[in-house]
């Protein structure tokens, strides 16, 4: 519980110190705004961390136009999180999705700063062999996870710690760099066990491998699916940052699934093959694990930081 409670405890005040001392935090208002903006879009390059259900506004915002709606031309790839920080840092990326490097970088000096998140709650999958019972019969196994420092690591450590499994004594911590690799692992017989997200579970389940545990159900309190910049870009760029998230919070999915439009973007991104449920399946679990940090109204351009219950 220790090791729990200090790695929530480090992500949640740091977004805590950003949203309360950032202009992003107040109350930000357009009147008369047009659906269209004046004059050439301004650039913004930036990265998602995983083929994952949990990246789906963002690629809605980018496919279906609404980032250029706000004046924007993104330039957006996939990008995993250790490399993303840094080339945060080196401002060759300006918005990232970034996993536990971004606290150290912060810790470190660098002026960071985490702008929102689709979630606060752990919404991960844990996916393994069938004849794995629960956390203790991960001992002595291989467990998958994404980058060093990720959410998946620091889930994995959590999870072992609970279930009094030490990290490379009792079970082994194998780091892959996509979730389709970590089912590859686990088709292979590579790893025993996986941490994954929604639509990946959908998969795992049609090759045959069982959630271990209820890890959604556990409630474990984490900034999941972030994004990240620097204070020098939002004071340089405070216009930019807020036309970004205005975009990215439009193409956020409904709890109750999305319209079949929004479904089509996570299709497109994820192409899993038969998967009429993922989005579903996605949506399920936000809703049962997590708040939004940032929402908006239908009707207005007010954004606020009000977790929605």
């Amino acid at each position: 519980m220790r090791a729990r409670s200090k790695v929530s405890l480090v992500v949640l005040v740091s977004t805590f110190v950003f949203l309360n001392s950032s202009p992003l935090a107040r109350p930000i208002r357009y009147s008369g705004m047009s659906s269209a903006w004046a004059g050439e879009p301004a650039g913004l390059k930036a990265s998602y961390a995983a083929i994952s259900g949990n990246f789906a506004p963002i690629w809605v915002a980018q496919d279906k136009g609404l980032f250029a709606k706000y004046g924007l031309a993104v330039d957006l790839n996939f990008v995993p999180p250790s490399t993303a920080t840094q080339s945060l840092i080196g401002k060759s990326l300006d918005i990232i999705a970034p996993g536990g490097e971004i606290v150290e970088a912060g810790l470190a000096g660098e002026k960071v700063a985490y702008i929102a998140a689709i979630a606060n709650r752990v919404v991960l999958s844990l996916y393994g062999k069938r004849e794995i019972q629960g956390l203790a019969g991960l001992k002595g196994r291989v467990l998958a996870v994404l980058t060093p420092g990720g959410t998946s690591d620091f889930l994995a450590r959590i999870l072992a710690q609970e279930a009094g499994l030490t990290p490379g004594k009792d079970i082994r911590i194998l780091y892959m760099k996509s979730a389709p690799e970590i089912l590859a692992a686990l088709t292979q017989g590579n790893a025993d066990a996986g941490i994954i997200s929604a639509p990946m579970t959908l998969r795992a389940r049609q090759l045959g491998f069982k959630e271990i545990v209820d890890v959604v159900g556990k409630n474990i309190p984490m900034v999941h699916s972030s994004l990240a910049t620097t204070r020098d870009f939002v004071g340089d760029h405070r216009d930019r940052v807020r036309r970004f998230l205005q975009g990215y919070i439009e193409g956020c999915p409904r709890q109750s699934g999305g319209n079949q439009a929004d479904r089509g973007q996570v299709h497109k991104n994820h192409r899993p093959g038969k998967s009429g449920g993922n989005l579903q399946n996605l949506c399920g679990r936000l809703g049962k694990g997590s708040l939004c940090l940032f929402s908006c109204r239908a009707n207005d351009t007010q954004f606020f930081h009000q977790p929605q219950r």
